[in-house]
């Protein structure tokens, strides 16, 4: 259900609590990271050539996709993937990250080309040197036992596609390139293996989201969506200002110990608002950005905490977002 958030009650109170420069310009910006959870274990459940991979330094103006069968034996609800890679120019590089069914549809057991819609979206962060790098993926699809789903990269150049010179065949990899046959997949032939680790848990129950609409611009209005958590109860947005340390914890705090297994508070709470969630567990919530220009380069981090029944604790947490307020 909509709801609107005075912006003294969290800009303001962020703004004053904050120890910052403003910086005239600043352009505003949010994105969310790291892993939700649903209150089972997550792990590491199908890998492709994971032991010790060494990297064949390549890359394109192109968008990669690998694609990967449901091996685990049951329904699994991807949090995200691992990659191991370098960028290219050696330097910290990011690139948009993707989930996409088959192209064959639902239940497809034989791998063709990505369906035309991503089933989920988000980005990594990929630094000059060989390792393995993540990517949490919102919303979190649910793939079911021996079906092909595809994990994609647009590497534009400054990333290697994760290809290991010691690794085996294990799957379809595809490319394609704005400026050729029409956008259309490709093979990507290389020699090697692809170097992936897909993130995942239990099918149900859904893993809760927080994900921005926009960005917090100076004088408007900023909409957060929360999605996925129990219907008709509630949820708490945490507002902080960093992601090191609240009230003498450090973070991430782990809730498993207290009864939330696999969740982690990633951020303070220096400001904390409950909301409802209607029948489908989802809310927006409307944040008006005073017209200060003094906001400019204020930063912040949020989490949702939704309510869920299942377990002793009686909540579980979402993803992270980050944002900075700007023009």
């Amino acid at each position: 259900m909509p709801l609107t958030v005075p912006s003294k009650s969290v800009i303001r109170t962020l703004a004053c609590l904050a120890v910052f420069t403003p910086l005239m310009a600043q352009a505003a910006s949010y994105a969310v990271t790291k892993d939700g959870c649903n209150g089972a274990v997550s792990s590491r459940c199908i890998t492709q050539n994971a032991s010790s991979p060494s990297l064949v330094f390549a890359s394109l103006p192109a968008e990669f996709a690998f694609s990967i069968t449901n091996t685990s034996g049951a329904a699994i609800q991807v949090l995200g993937y691992d990659m191991f890679t370098a960028s290219v120019t050696n330097s910290l590089e990011v690139a948009p990250t993707y989930i996409y069914p088959d192209a064959s549809g639902p239940g497809a057991i034989a791998a063709t080309v990505p369906g035309t819609t991503a089933l989920a979206s988000g980005q990594i962060s990929v630094g000059g040197f060989q390792g393995w790098f993540s990517t949490s993926v919102y919303p979190t699809p649910v793939v079911q036992p021996g079906e092909v789903f595809w994990v994609a990269f647009n590497a534009g150049s400054r990333i290697s596609p994760p290809v290991s010179s010691n690794g085996f065949p294990t799957g379809r990899s595809v490319d394609r390139q704005s400026n050729i046959n029409n956008n259309a997949w490709v093979t990507y032939a290389h020699s090697g293996g692809t170097a992936i680790r897909i993130r995942c848990t239990t099918a149900a129950p859904e893993v809760a989201v927080l994900r921005n609409a926009d960005v917090p611009r100076i004088g408007q209005a900023f909409h957060l969506d929360i999605r996925g958590g129990t219907p008709s109860t509630f949820a708490f947005l945490a507002w902080g200002l960093n992601t090191f340390s609240w009230n003498g914890l450090p973070l991430p705090f782990e809730m498993t110990p207290f009864g939330a297994v696999g969740c982690y508070i990633y951020t303070s709470s220096d400001f904390v608002a409950l909301h409802l969630l209607d029948a489908a567990g989802a809310a927006t919530v409307t944040t008006q950005i005073p017209a200060s220009t003094s906001l400019s380069g204020v930063a912040f981090v949020n989490q949702v905490l939704p309510y869920f029944p299942g377990n002793s604790l009686g909540f579980l947490a979402t993803n992270m977002g980050r944002g900075v307020i700007g023009l």
